[in-house]
């Protein structure tokens, strides 16, 4: 047996529910599925029994939980102790990134911490929000960047950067030959704003800002990345909404970046990790973090 699939079947014994499960541990729903059949081949039993409106553990996948759930905890248990307590004297910190978060930004943050503790190695993983969560919650990242906070019991949050919303215009756009852009003028015209579910949780701050000006705002597409947003922009589409930090790198000469004047409120970028991460190095990296706030 591996692990990966034992982490796969205490995931779907949990939520009893194939696509939860699938969700939360990041992957898609078929390969989680050929994983519990893999390990039903392995062993040699049942250890779900399915219908089309059920899941449910039968005796012998009740008795592997059992088992499963502690082999996953020492585990866990081990790499997490081996990793912090001195199993490497140069250090290292694992940090889990998604799409959202202001990548030029997160460059400095990287070189500047490089070279102010050359003896720690941060080594940067990019996935999905729910994968990022698991791997928080088991020991293997450290911390994570996040455009969005929370997750409950055991893992913290704290608002690391704060960003002032801009509008993304075609440089042909009527607004571009205003002094002032205000929000109030944006959300009349045709918007295009990223999905909520797409790991831009930062898009929730946004539409909550968004709606304070108008429960009802004219969105007429939205993309899944950052990238997208500006491909439509730039064909038209729409204005865009985002932040600066999240559009450093962009250099387009179709779009205009503008600040909207009637805006206080600022979008957050979060670091989450657990309740109990060890002080040392991780408190290093959060204050190299917040100078470049």
């Amino acid at each position: 047996m591996e692990f990966r699939h034992l982490r796969h079947f205490v995931a779907v014994a949990e939520e009893l529910h194939f696509k939860r499960a699938a969700d939360r541990i990041g992957i898609e729903q078929s390969p989680l599925s050929r994983s519990i059949r893999n390990l039903e081949q392995q062993l040699g039993v049942m250890l779900f029994e399915r219908t089309r409106r059920s899941t449910r553990l039968t005796v012998a996948g009740e008795r592997l939980f059992v088992h499963a759930r502690a082999l996953l905890a020492a585990a866990d248990e081990a790499r997490l102790d081996v990793r912090t307590k001195g199993g490497d004297r140069t250090g290292h910190l694992h940090i889990g990134i998604c799409d959202g978060v202001p990548l030029p930004r997160l460059a400095r943050l990287l070189a500047s911490f490089r070279q102010a503790t050359p003896h720690i190695s941060v080594h940067v993983h990019e996935m999905s929000m729910a994968q990022k969560i698991y791997e928080l919650r088991s020991g293997f990242l450290d911390a994570a960047l996040a455009p969005e906070s929370g997750y409950g019991k055991g893992i913290v949050s704290q608002a690391i950067w704060r960003d002032p919303l801009i509008a993304v215009m075609p440089s042909r756009h009527p607004l571009v030959q205003r002094k002032h852009v205000a929000l109030v003028d944006v959300v009349r015209k045709p918007l295009v704003l990223c999905q909520r579910d797409t790991g831009l949780g930062q898009q929730c701050q946004i539409e909550q800002i968004i709606r304070t000006v108008t429960a009802t705002p004219n969105i007429v597409d939205t993309a899944t990345t950052l990238s997208m947003l500006v491909t439509l922009v730039v064909a038209g589409y729409g204005i865009g909404i985002a932040t600066a930090a999240q559009l450093e790198a962009v250099s387009a000469s179709e779009l205009v970046l503008s600040p909207l004047s009637d805006v206080t409120a600022l979008v957050k970028t979060w670091l989450m990790m657990r309740a109990k991460t060890p002080v040392e190095p991780l408190a290093r990296f959060i204050e190299q973090a917040r100078r470049l706030a």
